[in-house]
């Protein structure tokens, strides 16, 4: 399995997972470390704190065959307790980008990411899947899985979100 063209175990092979460092993780001691690597990292928090518009998260660089890579700790810590991430999002269950305790971690499709977001500060509707067109124009729709599901045009928001969730259900992913 790779990460970004970095082989899962060699994750395994430069950290570990701790409870105690902010990030989840810590760098290992490398038996054929080149370079002063231990003396600088061997047993040290790894990480730092990057800010992506309103979120932050904490962030290690790996380096790999002569290259450097970002990774995010939360994945690093996926990876380090055998979870199967590929194609998939991890998700910080509490909301919390710096949280990356393994219960606050969970791997889901993109469509479940999307489906748990709370209602964007410029949707005019109140409801999710639900986009105001006019006045009294509300259209209903929501895609599951890269496929669009057109609902119709209600008088209201509130009849336009009844039929998204009636919709939902009728597809069995409410």
């Amino acid at each position: 399995m790779l990460e970004n063209g970095i082989p899962h175990k060699y994750f395994k092979e430069v950290l570990e997972i701790d409870k105690t460092s902010k990030t989840g993780l810590r760098w290992k001691k490398r038996e054929n470390a080149t370079g002063n690597f231990n003396t600088l990292f061997a047993g040290k928090e790894a990480g730092f704190v990057q800010i992506f518009g309103s979120n932050k998260y904490h962030i290690v660089k790996v380096g790999y065959k002569g290259r450097a890579v970002n990774f995010p700790a939360h994945r690093i810590v996926m990876i380090l307790s055998n979870k199967k991430i590929d194609g998939k999002i991890v998700k910080h269950k509490d909301g919390d980008g710096l949280n990356n305790s393994l219960s606050n971690l969970e791997v889901c499709t993109q469509s479940e990411f999307l489906s748990g977001r709370k209602i964007q500060n410029n949707n005019h509707s109140g409801f999710k899947n639900v986009v105001k067109v006019s006045e009294n124009k509300f259209v209903a729709q929501f895609s599951m899985n890269g496929k669009k599901h057109y609902v119709g045009y209600f008088d209201t928001g509130k009849k336009a979100n009844s039929a998204v969730l009636a919709k939902r259900k009728q597809l069995s992913i409410a």
